[in-house]
């Protein structure tokens, strides 16, 4: 976690598409506050494939959006207890 640019950074252990469709996967989410008072959130997922070929679009797809879904109800979490992180 890097606290001044406001970025996180974590490997997959297991579970979901890792051993099936990938060797492995690391994600980089970095927040930044927006003009309107919200916030960006800006991710990078890189991952090894398990043979020759790249995951295909959907999968990849796939991958974002639980990847996502993950960080909006970290979000969630934090918004509805602001002790939790202070």
């Amino acid at each position: 976690m890097d606290h001044e640019k406001h970025t996180v950074k974590y490997s997959i252990l297991e579970g979901g598409a890792l051993g099936v469709k990938v060797k492995s996967y690391g994600v980089e989410v970095c927040l930044a506050s927006t003009s309107e008072g919200g916030s960006l959130a800006k991710m990078k997922i890189e991952y090894e494939s398990m043979g020759e070929s790249l995951l295909s679009e959907e999968d990849a797809t796939e991958l974002q959006q639980g990847i996502f879904a993950m960080v909006k109800a970290v979000d969630a979490h934090l918004v509805e207890n602001p002790t939790a992180y202070a």
